[in-house]
């Protein structure tokens, strides 16, 4: 990582209030910068602490998807809601941050052994559940536990079958030993179903966890409610005393609830309604891009497309431009036939042999890395899944 990289991270992680004013100069400081320049990232920092929305209310959250195979149960997590209010009432080891990358969570820090076959994960102190236990390694170990064995009844089994061992080194250290080297452990315990709950827990409809909110209520297929969590182990958050989050399918339904301000954010907005939504006060429109992708998935394996030119010719037949224009309304972007992330769309264009190097137009695609576009099965279109929200303070 490099210097502005470093001072980057410190400036990201001091505005989102896990570094106090102190800590954060200490390190400015350490990483070679003059009283000037620290002090003129301190400004800048606090003037996005100045805009941070006011502590309190109740915010109120219409999801896209909901059934009554809701769960809190983080072994059979299947939907986004389900991810949502893990993340809520729950804490994994680590957490992802804004590149992605693992960042610290209940484990504060962790290191690997040369061969990147054991880990070891130094929990953070002073972390308590929401029914008052302090959190301990025996609690890491259970979690984690849940999801291996011949029956675990885990979404997470495959992911968890390398491990071969959880010990724990005194309650604050966890060892965790592979059968083969994994360098993305970390990442792997940062997913949902990795969250931590207290030893011998079974009471899913009654989650106990240790994350920003405490479950005051719950009912699948209809919604829950948190309380701020006074006792969070990251300082001065959440910022909402309340969170209720519930489920609204249809999308007017959905979008008409945010303009009459009966819910504050909602996603998986219809590009349709966009202009409408950007036409009404108090309410915010933004997108960012994801990895989802629209297909024309095609059976392979009977007629009549199992025929590769038959799937050519359909694939050929879609004007992609036109779909992304009148049907996204723009927000989205062409895809390379292959569920690759922007980044990874962007950096390999489709491209046309006849022509030679340079991306093609994508109705007239010949090949894909190489291969023969009849070789595939199916078009990917890149979406930018655009999301609303109503001012709340």
């Amino acid at each position: 990582m490099s210097d502005n990289d470093k001072i980057r991270y410190l400036q990201s992680q001091y505005e989102r209030r896990r570094l106090s004013r102190r800590d954060f100069m200490g390190f400015l400081g350490a990483a070679g910068l003059s009283a000037t320049a620290a002090g003129t990232l301190l400004t800048a920092s606090d003037r996005v602490l100045a805009a941070t929305p006011v502590r309190g209310g109740r915010l109120r959250i219409g999801w896209y998807t909901h059934s009554a195979n809701d769960t809190l149960n983080p072994n059979r997590l299947t939907t986004s809601l389900d991810f949502h209010r893990a993340y809520q009432f729950c804490n994994a080891l680590v957490t992802y941050e804004e590149d992605l990358s693992a960042g610290p969570d209940l484990a504060e820090s962790w290191e690997a052994s040369a061969d990147a076959k054991t880990w070891t994960f130094k929990l953070r102190k002073g972390v308590t559940f929401h029914n008052g236990k302090s959190l301990t390694a025996d609690d890491v170990i259970y979690s984690l536990n849940r999801h291996r064995g011949e029956k675990p009844d885990s979404i997470m089994q495959a992911w968890m079958e390398p491990i071969t061992d959880i010990k724990k080194d005194g309650d604050q250290v966890v060892v965790i030993t592979l059968d083969a080297p994994n360098a993305d452990l970390p990442m792997v315990l940062g997913d949902m179903h990795a969250v931590i709950v207290p030893d011998g827990f079974t009471d899913f409809d009654n989650i106990v966890g240790t994350g920003p909110f405490k479950l005051k209520s719950f009912k699948p297929g209809v919604g829950s409610l948190g309380a701020r969590n006074e006792g969070y182990h990251f300082e001065s958050r959440p910022h909402v005393d309340e969170v209720e989050m519930f489920g609204i399918g249809d999308t007017p339904a959905r979008v008409n609830a945010l303009m009459a301000g009966d819910v504050h954010f909602i996603s998986r907005v219809d590009p349709k309604s966009i202009n409408i939504i950007n036409g009404a006060p108090g309410v915010t429109m933004a997108n960012a891009p994801s990895s989802r992708h629209l297909t024309f998935p095609m059976m392979a394996d009977r007629a009549p497309t199992d025929n590769a030119e038959v799937r050519k010719g359909l694939r050929l037949l879609l004007d992609r431009e036109a779909v992304l224009k009148n049907i996204q309304k723009g927000y989205g972007a062409i895809g390379n036939d292959t569920p690759r992330s922007p980044s990874g769309c962007s950096s390999t264009p489709l491209r046309d042999p006849a022509a030679g190097a340079g991306p093609c137009a994508p109705p007239r695609c010949r090949s894909v890395h190489g291969r023969p576009s009849s070789e595939r099965s199916g078009d990917a279109r890149r979406a930018h899944w655009p999301w609303s929200r109503r001012g709340h303070r």
